[in-house]
């Protein structure tokens, strides 16, 4: 089934997008034209072409920094 989900040049923001369904996400919107970026822990080895990473560390969720 194909369809268009008319996201072409438009943002969008992924939490945890390096694994699981976090990762499938991010794919599916890259794959739609979306300007994907996510956050995680860390940056994955091999980085999907097109999508901006930010390596975020959280001691606690009210206490987070960008790496």
């Amino acid at each position: 089934m194909s369809f268009d989900l008319q996201l072409t040049n438009r943002r969008a923001l992924v939490t945890g997008g390096t694994k699981g369904v976090g990762a499938a996400v991010v794919e599916v919107l890259r794959d739609a034209g979306a300007k994907v970026i996510t956050t995680a822990r860390s940056v994955p080895v091999q980085p999907a072409e097109g999508v901006r990473y930010v390596a975020v560390k959280c001691a606690r969720w009210w206490i987070c920094s960008a790496r």
